[in-house]
């Protein structure tokens, strides 16, 4: 994993317990968290590179799928369809206050959220978007589909108009 190549870590600096969980569940839990630790290390060095520039930078990190631990697919966390589908967003700034409405995002609420930060203009549908956030931190066609929600349904209408529609909603 992380910069050995897949290969596990021989001797990691995190030390995972649990009885709810075989070794090797263990072992695949324990080096999944020595790859975050690594991650936050380096991320750390990131953030004082950054805070040295004077340039004004925004910096935004999210993941696009849950990490492949089988005791993540084995346990009740799935259960929850937020779960498997939000993913950790880390957003940064060396020039401004960052107002992230909701730790998770998914890719689809991403760019209102530069924008927004950015303050560049923008479409009222970037706006409509990110407000949908605030009710729905996670939106996804399973969602979408089979909701009854207005503004969801909404959602799905103007996507589908946009991807494969004749483009009124830019009209």
């Amino acid at each position: 994993m992380g910069s050995n190549n897949s290969r596990p870590f021989k001797h990691p600096l995190v030390e995972v317990s649990s009885n709810n969980f075989s070794n090797k569940d263990l072992e695949e839990i324990t080096q999944y968290a020595q790859v975050v630790y690594d991650f936050n290390t380096e991320l750390a060095a990131l953030i004082k590179y950054i805070d040295s520039i004077e340039k004004p930078i925004l910096l935004y990190i999210f993941g696009d799928h849950l990490p492949p631990i089988k005791a993540l697919y084995d346990s009740e966390y799935l259960s929850n369809e937020y779960n498997y589908y939000k993913t950790p967003l880390i957003a940064y700034s060396n020039y401004r206050t960052l107002n992230i409405v909701n730790e998770y995002i998914t890719p689809n609420q991403l760019a209102p959220q530069i924008l927004l930060d950015a303050n560049i203009s923008h479409s009222e549908y970037y706006d409509w978007i990110y407000n949908l956030r605030a009710e729905f931190p996670v939106i996804h066609k399973g969602f979408i589909t089979d909701s009854k929600n207005f503004n969801l349904q909404n959602y799905y209408m103007l996507q589908y108009d946009l991807l494969f529609g004749h483009k009124f909603s830019l009209k």
